[in-house]
């Protein structure tokens, strides 16, 4: 179950791990979320899940559907983006001022801090389970 992105992932320091190759594209899964929705496909198996976790309702839906470690439906993404963002349009919410102060940061930091540790093992489970599956694999043959 899982949001497949069709765009460029633009998180900073972005890593990822090839899960399938095809002729020209492969399918990534990627460590922390792709931070836009400009174009996706996602199952209804998949959008029920969203659905499910949402009762609750506080976050941008770019960021909710990044977060993965909340709702396990799982951040993948073509490569190359089938899906090029034409504009340079970016978007902060909190403040109407050009510069954050150092009060909005502090507080942009708190509060990203539980979800950040929630991703991180979220994201080490995954990492635990792909080593165990080519463990296994390695010891088929």
């Amino acid at each position: 179950m899982a949001c497949i992105r069709l765009f460029d992932n633009k998180t900073r320091k972005s890593q990822s791990v090839a899960l399938h190759h095809a002729q020209t594209y492969s399918i990534h899964r990627y460590a922390k979320g792709h931070m836009g929705t400009q174009g996706y496909y996602l199952s209804p198996r998949a959008a029920g899940r969203l659905v499910a976790y949402a009762q609750n309702w506080y976050l941008p839906i770019d960021l909710y559907m990044d977060a993965f470690c909340t709702h396990d439906v799982e951040s993948l993404g073509v490569n190359p983006a089938l899906v090029v963002r034409r504009d340079a349009m970016t978007a902060r919410t909190g403040s109407t001022r050009g510069r954050p102060s150092l009060k909005e940061k502090l507080t942009k930091e708190a509060a990203s801090m539980a979800p950040q540790a929630k991703r991180c093992i979220h994201n080490s489970a995954f990492q635990l389970k792909l080593a165990t599956k080519r463990i296994r694999g390695l010891d088929d043959r």
